[in-house]
């Protein structure tokens, strides 16, 4: 008579065991790759923020004064900061450029303001508003955003220094320095897991030597800001960038070069 002999007890469960450690490593794998792609996504939701904003920043003021012959500023600077001292606005005056040249109208032209929107509980975001039209979103996330004139000094050409508004007698604003922080639309996906800076030192100018500094919100003032859950936006991947854009038709009406 044959004996067949069937698996014991204890083989089972080694084959139980190995099965359950070849899941757990499965999800743990599928986890971290998630996880990594969430990362990806926030870095690339950042750069898309980032990208957006310094185009439609730079345009602008690069086209500060297209069709305009009279002698008011292309682009003012607003020098009084907010109270948390992050962040002034830009005002742009220009034609909108499919409009026809001529007859020049004063009603046709257009003053936009640059400027961050913080309503409460909500994600601040970098809008523009023109003449008393609707305040328009450009991007959201922007959490700071700070407008430097760049002055020369006699007649030299070159920046010698920043001021947060015009510059003075005696000086030629050559560039228009904007530094922008933005923070991505959400959280990092590891609980706990904090990103973000505590601060972030936005450039220098005459009147801030040491750099504006912005300090990333947490707990109350977190959520007050639109993060997410406790309000710890050190949760949120921030970046600041920092562009310099050279207003060529308030230069050119000015007779200087560049």
């Amino acid at each position: 008579m044959n004996r067949q002999r069937g698996v014991t007890l204890i083989e089972l469960m080694i084959g139980i065991a190995i099965g359950v450690l070849v899941v757990l490593a499965a999800m743990s794998l599928l986890l971290n790759m998630t996880q990594a792609s969430a990362r990806v996504a926030q870095t690339q939701d950042v750069s898309d923020a980032m990208r957006a904003s310094l185009g439609v920043v730079n345009r602008a003021i690069a086209e500060a004064g297209f069709g305009i012959r009279d002698s008011q500023p292309f682009v003012a600077i607003d020098p009084n900061p907010t109270a948390a001292g992050h962040t002034n606005s830009v005002v742009i005056r220009a034609r909108p450029q499919d409009e026809p040249l001529n007859p020049l109208v004063a009603g046709e032209i257009q003053t936009c303001t640059y400027r961050i929107d913080a309503p409460a509980n909500a994600d601040p975001a970098l809008v523009v508003q023109c003449d008393a039209g609707a305040v328009n979103q450009i991007v959201q996330g922007a959490v700071a955003f700070e407008a430097h004139s760049g002055c020369s000094v006699g007649a030299t050409t070159r920046v010698e220094r920043y001021r947060r508004g015009e510059c003075i007698a005696g000086e030629t604003r050559r560039s228009v320095r904007v530094a922008i922080l933005v923070r991505a639309s959400a959280p990092d996906p590891v609980p706990d897991r904090l990103v973000a800076d505590d601060t972030y030192t936005l450039p220098v100018s005459v009147e801030s030597p040491s750099g504006a500094v912005y300090t990333v919100p947490t707990a109350t003032a977190g959520i007050a800001a639109g993060c997410e859950g406790d309000g710890e936006c050190r949760a949120y991947k921030h970046r600041l960038v920092i562009t310099e854009i050279t207003p060529r038709n308030e230069m050119i009406r000015a007779g200087v070069g560049f």
